[in-house]
């Protein structure tokens, strides 16, 4: 006897939605989450264009909802990008950057999911899960069945490494060769001699990856992502840049997490069990764009789910065709082009950039944003 509709397992951007989105379909949804909210989550925290449509269309939150919310703290219309210490190109855009911390967003949407009468567990960790029937195995022995399980447990998802033993297109070592690490510090600004009030990106500071700097009203978040394989010491890495950035306090505090960086799965799902955000993979290779993504497979998973009860149609296909075209499509090219670009040495990939931004900064940019209205 199974206890829940639908078991989505993790309350970041992707499980939230999916949580949401059923339940407004009529399901009965147990979201569960091992930590307990608001929790601390790293991240960059931009919202681009097409994301703010999204969720205004999943949760019904505007851009300025968020504002007067104190959820976005900063935005800008205006971004650079750097090769090491050289200016290469800047713009200003049409539609600005919003820029979020990820504990006040995320326990914001939490908190819609909540009152809107989702059944939510926090302080559950997910230690394993029984394909075949649905079920979830907590930390504390408790099991619970139910007729679909969304896996929205992150980049160390403890429900695609079990997913990946059943499957033969790809193996969890080389999943976990691919993936990238990220450092991310958080810089008062009166530590700071110049006033950043947009964001800026650099190539050419490690090896396939980039760094960052993103405003915040008081603070900047300055981070560094590569592939774990492709970089031998980050933390050095992180240093010099520091140095290069002009932050000269190596006592900065900083931390470290790993994130899917271009191996996302084609076909993220086992039975009834499917995978969205993170946990599936789903970030962009060249941006590391991932909260889009987030959301956006999670409201895939919770319509493919609606369509398979209410409509006869098959689960697997559903979502699989839902995803080649509304995602692995667009990330497939973006993979292909970070392929290119970071298979360069390092005076080519400058020259790239300088060519790329020269003849086709604007379309970039709107690339970045895009957003289509019937989404």
């Amino acid at each position: 006897m199974k206890n829940h509709d639908i078991i989505v397992v993790g309350g970041g951007p992707a499980g939230l939605t999916s949580a949401y989105q059923l339940n407004k379909y009529g399901f009965d949804v147990l979201l569960v989450d091992k930590n307990t909210f608001p929790r601390p989550k790293l991240c960059a925290g931009l919202l681009t264009k097409k994301t703010r449509k999204l969720i205004n269309n999943i949760f019904s939150v505007t851009t300025e909802d968020l504002k007067q919310k104190e959820v976005v703290d900063f935005c800008s219309d205006y971004y650079q990008i750097y090769f090491k210490d050289k200016l290469i190109y800047e713009t200003k855009m049409k539609d600005a950057f919003y820029y979020v911390h990820r504990r006040v967003y995320d326990n914001y949407l939490f908190n819609l999911v909540k009152n809107s009468g989702v059944e939510i567990k926090e302080g559950t960790e997910v230690v394993d899960i029984d394909l075949f029937n649905s079920k979830i195995i907590t930390k504390k022995g408790k099991e619970i069945k139910a007729g679909y399980i969304i896996g929205a447990d992150g980049a160390n998802s403890v429900i695609r490494r079990k997913l990946l033993t059943k499957r033969d297109d790809i193996k969890l070592d080389d999943f976990k060769k691919n993936m990238a690490v990220s450092l991310e510090a958080v810089v008062p600004r009166s530590e700071l001699k110049l006033d950043f009030d947009h964001p800026i990106l650099y190539y050419g500071i490690l090896n396939w990856g980039y760094g960052w700097i993103f405003p915040r009203k008081d603070f900047l978040v300055v981070g560094i992502a590569g592939l774990k394989k492709s970089n031998n010491n980050f933390k050095d890495i992180f240093m010099e840049y520091l140095d290069l950035i002009g932050i000269k306090n190596k006592d900065v505090d900083y931390s470290g997490w790993q994130l899917p960086y271009g191996n996302f799965l084609k076909e993220p799902f086992y039975n009834n069990t499917l995978l969205v955000g993170d946990a599936a993979g789903l970030v962009e290779p060249l941006t590391g764009e991932g909260i889009y993504y987030a959301h956006h497979s999670g409201l895939l998973a919770a319509k493919a789910i609606n369509k398979a009860e209410n409509y006869n149609r098959n689960l697997i296909s559903t979502y699989k065709r839902s995803l080649d075209e509304e995602i692995l499509l667009r990330l497939e090219r973006f993979k292909k082009l970070s392929k290119f670009f970071y298979g360069q040495p390092a005076f080519m990939q400058k020259f790239l950039l300088k060519v790329a931004t020269k003849t086709a900064g604007n379309y970039l940019t709107e690339i970045i944003q895009e957003v289509k209205d019937d989404r």
